[in-house]
């Protein structure tokens, strides 16, 4: 019992630690686009 509840805390550990990084890549990559945006309206 002991060492699964350790291997599922550790699976939660990683997914959530996933999740975050999907999260952090999602918003770095959607202000990028954003900029972009920004900068070709300005050009025309």
């Amino acid at each position: 019992m002991g060492l699964l509840t350790l291997v599922f805390c550790f699976v939660a550990g990683i997914a959530v630690l996933i999740a975050l990084l999907g999260c952090f890549i999602f918003i770095k990559s959607k202000r990028r686009n954003d900029e972009q945006d920004r900068a070709l309206s300005k050009d025309s």
